[in-house]
């Protein structure tokens, strides 16, 4: 269900999950980032551009579409970095990397963004209004300018997703279906 009803509802994918992108563009050493509007979900949050994958369109596509609806410009997408299943909820992101022209002009639409940021990888992993799945895309952008301490912080959270990954794929022995009762 939408935080926010004036919000058209988001498309689920077959898997029963909304899927969307999340794009990372560099300039000068630093990342592209938005501060959302007060009109979408997780209103005036600080994060990577992006958006809802429709179903049937392509992640690259979807690229494309949400930079050009959010911030009025073309990007050449480049790679899939990053996956993230949000544990509470059914989200699926998928981060890209792209290719944004460095004399591009950015033109937000004030519907879905309320500020264009260029922050630094220890800006992004820091901000008191950042989402906190920004930690974990910055760190498989491979940031150098990320300070130990983030580094460690971020080490931490993904081992204990892993774990939490791990308990919750544990099977109760006793439901055990690959007994030896052939042998």
């Amino acid at each position: 269900m939408n935080a926010n009803p004036s919000n058209p509802p988001r498309p689920l994918q077959p898997d029963g999950r909304l899927h969307g992108v999340v794009v990372a563009c560099r300039r000068e050493g630093k990342w592209l980032c938005i501060r959302r509007s007060k009109h979408v979900a997780a209103p005036l949050a600080v994060c990577f551009p992006g958006g809802a994958i429709e179903v049937g369109e392509a992640q690259r596509d979807a690229v494309v579409r949400e930079m050009a609806e959010e911030l009025g410009v073309a990007v050449r997408p480049i790679e899939n970095v990053w996956r993230w299943d949000r544990p509470d909820a059914k989200l699926t992101l998928w981060g890209w990397t792209a290719e944004l022209d460095s004399q591009a002009a950015l033109k937000p639409d004030p519907k879905e963004v309320a500020e264009v940021l260029w922050l630094t990888g220890d800006e992004v992993t820091n901000h008191a209004d950042g989402l906190p799945s920004n930690r974990l895309f910055v760190a498989c952008l491979g940031v150098p300018e990320i300070s130990g301490r983030v580094q460690i912080l971020l080490k931490e959270e993904l081992n204990r997703e892993e774990t939490m990954d791990a308990m919750n794929k544990e099977v109760d022995p006793r439901m055990d279906t690959n007994s030896h009762e052939s042998d």
